[in-house]
């Protein structure tokens, strides 16, 4: 914990992250040395910058719930203005300036679940967690965003 931890990019995929992870949810703050340890279990991890239209960051929200239970939603102020909104999964990220369901349902779809370690089991870390994730299909997300698209 005394250590700092670097990146070589503003939005890593992957890489060192702190031992205990986040519990599924939202937040109102968890930084990446924490939800990169998400990303390696499998979570798809919601970022949205804080200027971002509460709009466009509740849509989104209401998309990455009803999809899965492994999810991550937090704030984060990295994000280019240009576009606010990111869903990122171990090895991959989508940046987005609009919502369209149909896309994030496919990236979740394709890049969920595929991080090294297949562990579901919630994490140890709540720090400002503001509403803990809710079982979609089951806790192993046998079925990825099962209402499917519109």
């Amino acid at each position: 914990m005394q250590s700092e931890i670097n990146y070589d990019s503003n939005l890593p995929t992957y890489g060192p992250h702190r031992p205990a992870w986040p519990r599924y949810g939202e937040y109102k703050f968890v930084p990446r040395q924490r939800w990169i340890h998400n990303l390696e279990h499998g979570a798809v991890v919601m970022l949205y910058h804080p200027c971002a239209h509460p709009f466009l960051v509740s849509k989104l929200r209401k998309i990455v719930e009803s999809c899965l239970y492994r999810h991550i939603i937090t704030p984060f102020t990295l994000l280019n203005p240009d576009r606010p909104l990111a869903l990122v999964t171990w090895g991959w990220a989508l940046l987005m300036s609009d919502i369209d369901r149909e896309i994030v349902t496919d990236f979740i779809q394709h890049h969920a679940l595929k991080g090294p370690e297949h562990l579901s089991q919630d994490g140890q870390y709540d720090y400002m967690l503001l509403t803990p994730a809710k079982i979609v299909s089951n806790q192993e997300d046998d079925v990825i965003c099962p209402r499917g698209r519109p």
